[in-house]
């Protein structure tokens, strides 16, 4: 009997010790459950390409070059006439504009110094004036002008004469010129302006 018991109680343990190992995928199963509930790894992977910029276009090819319109033509300088020639003699003015034939710096002969010469600009037409100014020792006032008066004779045949203040002043016209001499003193010297201008 007490055989029986012993045999009986052996049994029992052996049976409750073997239900917790009874099922052998028991354990396999519970550690399954836990990784399935674990978060997953993240899985080894090919690295990240690395960020590529964007190509860069190509730059704008440059503008094909305007010709440049051609500047406007300035308008032609005035022409400023050239003094009378040293030697006293006509000077060439272009092909309508030469010096009167009397008008020299050796009109006086050696009575007459040339103190100074001028012209002035042309205007637009071609016009301007020219002018000799005369210093006389030997001779006077009356004489330059009378002198003067005879020399451009063959040109303007009326001469227009004017006095005032000890001065003389001869004023006349021709086709395309007009003249204007005054003889006066200074310093005890007659002094003769011979002058004409481009009408």
């Amino acid at each position: 009997m007490k055989r029986s018991l012993v045999l009986a109680c052996s049994v029992s343990m052996l049976a409750s010790a073997c239900l917790g190992n009874a099922d052998p995928n028991r354990h396999a199963n519970a550690q399954g459950k836990t990784a399935a509930n674990a978060p997953a790894k993240p899985q080894p992977g090919p690295p990240p390409a690395a960020a590529v910029a964007p190509p860069v276009a190509d730059a704008a090819a440059p503008p094909t070059p305007v010709e440049a319109a051609a500047p406007p033509t300035p308008p032609p300088s005035p022409a400023v006439p050239p003094t009378p020639a040293a030697d006293g003699g006509p000077k060439d003015l272009g092909a309508q504009r030469v010096d009167p034939r009397w008008f020299r710096k050796t009109i006086f002969g050696d009575e007459g110094k040339v103190l100074d010469t001028k012209r002035t600009e042309a205007d637009a037409q071609g016009r301007f004036s020219s002018l000799i100014r005369f210093e006389l020792e030997e001779m006077d006032v009356a004489a330059c002008a009378d002198h003067l008066e005879k020399l451009v004779a063959d040109d303007i045949a009326s001469v227009e004469r004017k006095t005032q203040e000890g001065r003389i002043q001869l004023e006349g016209k021709a086709d395309d010129f007009t003249i204007t001499f005054v003889c006066g003193e200074a310093n005890g010297k007659t002094i003769a302006y011979v002058s004409y201008t481009w009408s």
